[in-house]
């Protein structure tokens, strides 16, 4: 059985309440991407017995896919494919 690592940061200058629900904060310390909804993926595959470790406790994987993310830079978008997410349901 793998094992994957996920890590949560906070950073006070940003509030909480000026995120949308489709935000997304880049975290590159981490090994594993978690995402709790399933329409995000574009590609998706069931996960058996997949265990993250990190995130306050064990949570379990259940699935992990490609997920496609709009980045916006001043008035301009760009389309980004990150790959290797996991879905999970509950996170924290």
């Amino acid at each position: 059985m793998q094992s994957e690592f996920s890590f949560i940061a906070q950073d006070i200058a940003l509030s909480a309440s000026t995120l949308t629900s489709t935000a997304w904060i880049a975290n590159s310390g981490t090994t594993s991407h978690l995402v709790q909804d399933r329409s995000a993926f574009i590609t998706y595959t069931e996960l058996q017995e997949h265990q993250i470790q990190g995130v306050g406790s064990i949570t379990k994987g259940i699935g992990k896919g490609d997920v496609k993310l709009t980045a916006i830079v001043g008035n301009q978008s760009y389309p980004i494919i990150t790959k290797g997410h996991l879905l999970v349901f509950v996170m924290g």
